[in-house]
């Protein structure tokens, strides 16, 4: 059952008969459009903010009015102390889950003018999209603290990671353990939503011509690998993912340079967490991870905020697959539709069983279909942005049909032929 669905079972929200509009029960008398993008991210906050985060209905204010100089604006969401709505709490700010890098930075400041024009001490604002990010708001001194998660209804106290072994799941009801009410778990997601994720981090390594599309992809595969092999590790319940994004107190009085000296700590630690899981690969599997991550740290920083959240391991081949199909070059595509068909292949011919043997089987066809892109004089992360992928393409097609004709593999496979 999906938070949606929990939502309508708690009586929290209904829709009409073709689900187009939706009304928030005690909150809005009207319907509203629940085909608008922003309106399916607003619902969802809704139903965090009840179901995850145990706040009560009576306690949360939707599209509240809030007056800024001479005109008013709307707020998404308000969350209170109090059922009077007397003591703002958290401001909340829904964007839709296509948004840009540039203009979820632009509600974040948006969320935060709300919070300096409310009135009382208010503390927080959440902005949520297809990430989320969580800041704490201090009105006398102007600090603006990026901290891992909101408060939970009751808590006072920021924890320094919001992710950890065991926590608390979308559509758990019982938070039988102190973990689960302290913490949430990664967890799987749609393949639109993935794909979504995996497009925003691609875009924000790329930066419009920073990097090459190639280049971009190959970093951001080097760090879907970290966040797996982290997934991997074992760990007791309660102990923190390190794939994820820590927090440290600002102290009221900091100027800016203690800020951005502080920022500058959480990036580099993370930075350092992620470059250690990926060295662990390296030793485990030299001839795969040749090259070093190329990323600075403010990059890794960004790419690890849209994917912290996800687990991708317990998502199956296809999905990931599928998802990154959509947004790669064309060689890279073919180059790795072709490593994943021989896995099929080889999966079914020789029985293989388990996830170790099949991802061994998975990573050792990745090594020779990348032995054939370089025996081609194809190294997908040096391509200039403007080489001719089309060129590239027949290059690749030419050379994967000799070694399926070799191979004796069916000549025809998804993505080779498929025009």
């Amino acid at each position: 059952m999906n938070l949606i669905e929990l939502g309508k079972k708690e009586g929290l929200i209904t829709f009409d008969e073709k689900e187009k509009y939706i009304t928030y029960i005690g909150q809005s008398a009207r319907p509203r459009n629940y085909s608008n993008p922003e309106e399916k991210v607003q619902a969802e906050a809704y139903l965090k903010l009840v179901l995850n985060y145990g706040y009560p209905k009576e306690y949360i204010s939707l599209f509240q009015t809030v007056k800024m100089a001479s005109s008013s604006k709307e707020a998404d969401i308000v969350v209170y102390k109090d059922k009077e709505h007397t003591q703002p709490h958290i401001v909340v700010e829904c964007k839709h889950k296509d948004v840009s890098k540039q203009e979820f930075d632009q509600a974040i400041e948006q969320a935060a003018s709300y919070a300096y024009a409310l009135a009382g001490s208010i503390q927080y604002i959440w902005i949520i999209s297809s990430i989320e990010k969580s800041f704490k708001i201090d009105k006398d001194s102007s600090v603006k603290q990026t901290i891992p998660d909101i408060p939970r209804y009751g808590k006072t106290t920021i924890q320094k990671y919001k992710y950890a072994k065991g926590g608390k799941v979308s559509t758990d009801v019982i938070l039988d353990t102190e973990t689960k009410k302290n913490f949430f778990d990664i967890e799987t997601i749609e393949q639109s939503e993935l794909t979504k994720r995996f497009k925003q981090a691609h875009n924000a390594l790329w930066a419009g011509g920073e990097l090459n599309p190639s280049s971009a992809f190959d970093e951001l595969d080097k760090l879907i690998f970290c966040k797996i092999w982290d997934e991997r590790k074992l760990r007791k319940d309660g102990k923190p993912y390190d794939f994820q994004i820590f927090s440290e107190p600002i102290p009221k009085d900091a100027t800016d340079k203690d800020k951005k000296k502080i920022e500058d700590k959480i990036t580099n630690e993370l930075f350092k967490r992620v470059n250690a899981l990926y060295a662990e690969g390296q030793e485990k599997d030299p001839e795969v991870f040749k090259d070093d991550i190329r990323l600075e740290a403010p990059k890794v920083k960004t790419v690890v905020s849209y994917l912290e959240d996800i687990n991708l391991s317990e998502t199956d081949l296809d999905s990931k697959g599928r998802a990154l199909a959509d947004f790669l070059p064309t060689v890279t595509i073919t180059a790795k539709n072709l490593a994943t068909e021989i896995t099929n292949h080889n999966v079914k011919q020789n029985n293989l069983q388990g996830q170790n043997s099949i991802t061994n089987e998975h990573i050792t066809n990745n090594k020779n279909v990348r032995k054939l892109l370089d025996d081609s004089g194809i190294k997908p992360e040096e391509l200039p942005a403007s080489k001719d992928l089309k060129k590239l393409e027949r290059a690749v097609k030419s050379n994967e049909k000799k070694m399926i004709k070799q191979s004796q593999f069916p000549k025809k496979l998804k993505g080779v032929d498929d025009e």
